[in-house]
C-alpha cells in the first residue's frame, strides 16, 4: 500500500546527554508522549530537530532510534538534506537501510543554485534510494533556495518516487502554486504553524509543525476539527497555536520550545547545538507568563 502522509507531523526535537549524546531515553519518552498525543506521523533531525548543524553519525543515530522505537505506529519521515549532494545521498540510503517510511530532503544551502542544479541534486538523491518516498523541502529564508511549482512538477515527472512537498515558504499562494503544478496524487505539506488552517482550506494534506512538539493534542483537535467540518472549533485552535507560537519567538529556537516541554512537566534536557544557545531565565519567565496566560500549562 503506497505511504498516505497526512495530518500533524511533529518536527521532532533532539535531546542531549550532559556530553552532547543523543539522550535516547528522554527521545523514546518524547516519540511516546507524541504518538499518545494523537500525531499521524513524525519528522527526525529537520530544522527543529538541529540537523543541520549535527554530524551525520549522530543524525544517523537519531533517526535509528526513532524508526526502532516507533516500530510502525505512525509513518517516521526522516530529514536527509545536507549541504552537498553526496552527504545527503549517504543520509538517504542509511534512512532506506533502517527502514525509514520516507525521507524530506530541503534545498542544498549556503550557496545559491539554480533550477538545473537543484533537479541534478534532486534527481540523485531520488535515484540513490529508488524504493524510498522522497519528500522535497522548501525552506527558502533558511536554506537560501527555492524549489519552484516548475521545478516540482518536473521532479515529480522525472522520479516515481518523489511524492510531494514540504512548504515552509510562509506563504498560501505559493503553496497553491505547488498543488496546482502536479497531479492530484501529490502529497504537500506545510511548515508554517500559524497557516496551517489556511493551508488546509486550498488543499494541503497537513502540515510538519514545531508547535506539535510541546501541544500534540492542540495541534490534532485543529487537524480533526478541520476533517470534521466544525470550523469555529478548527478557527479557535488555530488562534491558540498562533498565540504559543508568538510566546515560542520570545527565545532562540530550538531551545525555547525544549524548555516549553519542561515547563509542561516533561523531562527534556533543554542543550541545545552550538552556536545555538539555551533560553536565558528572564526568557523562561516570559514563556511561562505566555503560555499561562493562553491556559495551555497542565
Amino acid at each position: 500500500m503506497p505511504l498516505r502522509l497526512r495530518g500533524i507531523i511533529p518536527a521532532v526535537l533532539t535531546p542531549y546527554t550532559p556530553g552532547g549524546d543523543v539522550n535516547e531515553a528522554e527521545l523514546r519518552a518524547h516519540l511516546d508522549f507524541l504518538i499518545d498525543g494523537g500525531v499521524h506521523a513524525l519528522f527526525p533531525v529537520g530544522t527543529t530537530g538541529e540537523g543541520p548543524l549535527l554530524k551525520s553519525e549522530l543524525r544517523k543515530r537519531v533517526a535509528q532510534v526513532c524508526v526502532d522505537h516507533v516500530a510502525g505506529r505512525v509513518p517516521v519521515m526522516v530529514h536527509t538534506g545536507a549541504a552537498s549532494t553526496a552527504e545527503t545521498v549517504e543520509l538517504s540510503r542509511h534512512a532506506a537501510a533502517i527502514g525509514a517510511d520516507a525521507v524530506s530532503v530541503v534545498t542544498p544551502y549556503y550557496y545559491i543554485y539554480d533550477m538545473d542544479s537543484l533537479f541534478g541534486h534532486y534527481t540523485a538523491v531520488a535515484h540513490s534510494v529508488p524504493e524510498l518516498p522522497v519528500v522535497l523541502y522548501n525552506n527558502p529564508s533558511k536554506a537560501n533556495n527555492t524549489i519552484s511549482p516548475e521545478l516540482f512538477a518536473r521532479l515529480r515527472e522525472t522520479c516515481s518516487n518523489v511524492i510531494g512537498v514540504k512548504d515552509t515558504s510562509g506563504s498560501v499562494q505559493n503553496l497553491q502554486e505547488y498543488i496546482a503544478a502536479v497531479d492530484d496524487e501529490a502529497v504537500v505539506l506545510t511548515g508554517s504553524n500559524t497557516l496551517i488552517l489556511a493551508c488546509l482550506a486550498v488543499g494541503a494534506v497537513g502540515a510538519i509543525s514545531t508547535v506539535a512538539n510541546c501541544f500534540p493534542e492542540i495541534m490534532v483537535e485543529m487537524y480533526e476539527a478541520f476533517i470534521g467540518g466544525d470550523l469555529a472549533t478548527a478557527r479557535r485552535k488555530q488562534q491558540l497555536v498562533h498565540g504559543i507560537w508568538r510566546a515560542f519567538n520570545l527565545g532562540q529556537w530550538p531551545g525555547i520550545q525544549k524548555l516549553g516541554l519542561q515547563l509542561r512537566g516533561r523531562s527534556f534536557s533543554r542543550r541545545v547545538t552550538p552556536p545555538l544557545r539555551e533560553p536565558t531565565r528572564v526568557e523562561e519567565e516570559m514563556l511561562r507568563a505566555a503560555l499561562s496566560e493562553l491556559g495551555v500549562l497542565n
